[in-house]
């Protein structure tokens, strides 16, 4: 049996459709996530299909990592950005929004991290 093929079945950042694929190439409605381990999966042949199992884990890994950077953006823009206002000229109800070099500089490391 292929050690790869091990490590990509019991890669955590599998989700369900994941697991969907997985069972589609080998034929099988995707059962409940606790109804099955790895004989049964064995016993339906995915060994014969570990490259392609390695993919579609691989490709989860990736999903995940992108997913935990755009949750921690989304914190950050959610919790943590701060605009300063100021009064606009003589006016009492009218306001601008003041130095944004610091949320200039949080967005461009943003862009860059995606």
């Amino acid at each position: 049996m292929n050690n790869n093929l091990i490590l990509a079945l019991g890669n955590r950042a599998l989700e369900q459709k994941h697991w969907e694929k997985i069972f589609g190439l080998i034929g099988q409605q995707t059962p409940a996530l606790n109804a099955f381990n790895l004989k049964t999966l064995l016993d339906f042949k995915i060994d014969l299909e570990y490259e392609k199992v390695e993919e579609i884990s691989s490709f989860a890994s990736g999903e995940a990592t992108i997913n935990a950077q755009l949750n921690e953006i989304s914190g950050f823009w959610e919790t943590q950005a701060l605009f300063t206002v100021m009064p606009y000229r003589d006016s009492k109800d009218r306001f601008i929004i003041g130095d944004i070099e610091d949320t200039i500089v949080q967005l461009e490391d943003n862009q860059m991290s995606i």
